[in-house]
């Protein structure tokens, strides 16, 4: 409530908003949980002689994550360029970020392909995102599509992936990128073996689970 207020008051002070500040308002409505508020500074935005850049479109992005609208989210990447705004690995994060929140992960592929045609090229925080949006299928892929890029797949990788077998009652496959994680130069943890336990559960594989340790 006094965020809306401090807004409005802002507003009605007779002071230029220029683009900083229209986008200190959305980060920060964004941020409180406040995602419609975010987005209709956004609205407003475009109004305006305020010129919206990169970060408007992040955040933008990111208020469409936060409120489950990931039609909208890919809108504004696949759009970004007739607004004059150019996308970085901030916004196609977000936008992976905005298929896993609205369970649209056979989305991935199309945001990873949005990218490259921008030019903008996914690092690991991108690809975690990624895998951990998409189903377990496009995850395993994932993490040898990586090696492709010159990234070497980080456990909270390697633990999304798992986590996306779980998910879907592959218990064999989450065990399988356990073993793969434990040969590897990457560490696994607490979480690796949380996730590929849990799937041998559901799968009432108990043995399988004593051999992941």
């Amino acid at each position: 409530q006094l965020l809306t207020v401090a807004w409005n008051d802002a507003r009605s002070s007779g002071i230029f908003l220029d683009t900083a500040l229209y986008n200190t308002a959305m980060s920060a409505f964004e941020k409180a949980h406040q995602w419609t508020m975010s987005l209709d500074v956004w609205g407003e935005m475009q109004k305006t002689n305020a010129m919206p850049d990169t970060v408007s479109l992040n955040v933008a992005i990111a208020a469409c994550a936060r409120g489950s609208l990931w039609a909208d989210a890919l809108w504004l990447l696949r759009h970004a360029g007739s607004m004059a705004l150019q996308p970085d690995q901030v916004s196609c994060t977000l936008a992976l970020r905005a298929c896993s929140t609205g369970q649209m992960g056979h989305f991935v592929p199309w945001v990873l392909q949005e990218m490259r045609s921008q030019h903008v090229l996914p690092n690991m925080i991108s690809f975690v995102a990624a895998i951990s949006a998409g189903g377990w299928p496009l995850s395993c892929q994932l993490l040898r599509d990586m090696r492709l890029d010159g990234l070497i797949p980080s456990s909270v990788c390697y633990n999304a992936a798992i986590n996306s077998c779980t998910s879907a009652s592959m218990w064999r496959q989450g065990l399988a990128l356990l073993e793969e994680l434990q040969t590897a130069a990457v560490q696994p943890n607490i979480i690796g073996y949380n996730a590929a336990i849990k799937g041998c559960e559901r799968g009432s594989e108990g043995q399988q689970a004593l051999v992941a340790f």
